[in-house]
């Protein structure tokens, strides 16, 4: 008899979860069309604007792995270490070509290239952390 009354409650839940699927996936073509027609520069702007946001959430995560809660709000968190990681990793991208171009569909050397900038700039923000 429970069962019963727990399958309607989970067939509720999974048209709830189609239909939020089926509004965000209706209003995606919209935004990427917008996004799209922008001017390569605003997009570049867009693309550097988004890896120092991503920079700077990794560090925020990183810590509180690390630390916890009261970690953050203490001294255990620099906010050099948050300035460095925009620092060394926009112009790490930037050097090796990550916004010349901004493209649809990414090519096996794309790939690459992409793993060696965050490569890069891994080791060189561990490197300055440490010492």
């Amino acid at each position: 008899m429970a069962q019963s009354q727990t399958r309607p409650a989970v067939l509720l839940a999974l048209r709830l979860r189609l239909k939020s699927f089926l509004l965000f996936s209706a209003a995606m073509p919209f935004f990427a069309q917008t996004v799209l027609a922008l001017p390569r520069p605003l997009k570049r702007v867009l693309a550097l604007l988004l890896d120092a946001a991503l920079a700077l959430s990794t560090v925020w995560l990183a810590l509180y792995l690390r630390f916890g809660l009261e970690g953050l709000a203490g001294d255990a968190v620099d906010k050099r270490s948050y300035a460095l990681a925009v620092l060394l990793a926009l112009p790490i991208f930037v050097r090796l070509g990550l916004y010349r171009a901004i493209f649809r569909y990414t090519s096996a050397h794309a790939v690459w290239i992409i793993s060696k900038a965050c490569l890069l700039y891994g080791l060189l923000y561990g490197a300055a952390l440490i010492f």
